[in-house]
């Protein structure tokens, strides 16, 4: 499918695409986009979507110019995808001594590249299952927010999925992320709390399929790019 698009533009990850059969690209050198949040109800294509981000990232990019990390309680589940059994993936456990390990050399990475204002290699922090990361100690859990907040800056990129029943959970978290994608989500009193924006109609997303990402005056509609 990336053929379709090319010449492809350096630096960036596919999303989706949108109703016009355009692309919709993550420009991962520009931090205005903040880090992703992609919110849905379960079996509403999170991972699908986790997954096409990064095996865009890679064909983009290529292993040389793009790492990521994975933290998540479920490596089965990645494990079915291709694009993840690579000789390079780092995929680790939410609750271990290497997961708070794996944030704070982030973070020192994150604080090295803005002093020094060096680009280092674009990275992705994939966050599977957000409310986990509220079982850590206080001390991480704060590392991680800081990265929420401030990886953008320095092309350390955390992409999180997050359950929409589960929200409550990560509350005070969700106004760190710049971007949010919006699968489908049964409860319309859920989705209308998560939107921010006004007139997000999750009733009408096919699940597993589509999401809505806000275009700034108004949600568009996208589907989970196929990349085989």
């Amino acid at each position: 499918m990336l053929n379709k698009f090319s010449p492809l533009p350096l630096h960036c990850a596919l999303l989706g695409i949108s109703e016009n059969d355009l692309p919709l690209w993550l420009d991962l050198t520009n931090p205005a986009s903040g880090s992703v949040l992609i919110i849905g109800d379960t079996n509403s294509g999170k991972t699908n979507l986790l997954c096409a981000i990064i095996e865009s990232a890679l064909y983009i990019n290529g292993v040389d110019q793009l790492r990521y990390e994975i933290i998540t309680n479920r490596p089965g589940e990645w494990r079915t995808h291709s694009t993840i059994n690579k000789p390079f993936l780092s995929m680790t456990a939410w609750e271990t001594d290497t997961t708070a390990h794996v944030l704070s050399n982030l973070v020192l990475e994150v604080k090295q590249r803005l002093d020094n204002a060096q680009e280092g290699t674009i990275t992705l922090l994939i966050l599977d299952d957000l409310p986990q990361a509220k079982k850590l100690e206080d001390k991480v859990q704060d590392t991680l927010a800081w990265l929420i907040y401030y990886g953008p800056k320095a092309r350390i990129w955390p992409i999180t999925s997050l359950n929409a029943n589960q929200a409550s959970q990560v509350n005070d978290w969700l106004d760190l992320f710049g971007t949010r994608l919006i699968g489908k989500i049964s409860s319309p009193a859920i989705a209308f709390k998560l939107a921010i924006f006004p007139n997000l109609k999750v009733d009408e997303l096919r699940a597993g399929i589509e999401f809505y990402i806000w275009g700034g005056k108004q949600w568009n509609k996208f589907k989970i790019p196929s990349l085989s």
